[in-house]
């Protein structure tokens, strides 16, 4: 019996500390309470070759029409979002894994990303 308490508190202590190294972030998808399935992840969702519009979910840039999926740094969730404009925020540093952090790299015509903004 001690063995087991012993046991079960190991156990509790470990689940906590690891909870405390690493943090959880909200899941991108909701889970279904009522039949108790989650929703498929976006491994899952992820079909090469068909090409998503702007404001849906993405994975990798190649996903989009526009080129161009943003990962939104505080929700952690990955869209769709159209090539910025001239005066525009901008990233033109690709993340490892092809997506962008934010904002997305100037289209083309409308200048190049100076200190963050679509400039001539």
């Amino acid at each position: 019996m001690k063995a087991f308490v012993f046991f079960s508190i190991i156990v509790i202590y470990a689940t906590f500390v690891n909870a405390q190294q690493y943090p959880q972030y909200p899941s991108m998808f909701v889970r279904r309470v009522a039949t108790g399935e989650a929703t498929p992840q976006l491994d899952e969702l992820h079909q090469p070759g068909v090409k998503q519009p702007v404001g849906k979910l993405c994975k990798y840039a190649d996903d989009c029409i526009s080129g161009c999926c943003v990962e939104n740094s505080s929700t952690r969730q990955r869209y769709c979002r159209p090539l910025a404009r001239y005066g525009q925020r901008c990233d033109e540093y690709q993340i490892k894994g092809g997506y962008y952090w934010d904002f997305c790299p100037c289209q083309a015509g409308e200048g190049y990303c100076y200190k963050g903004v679509c400039s001539a």
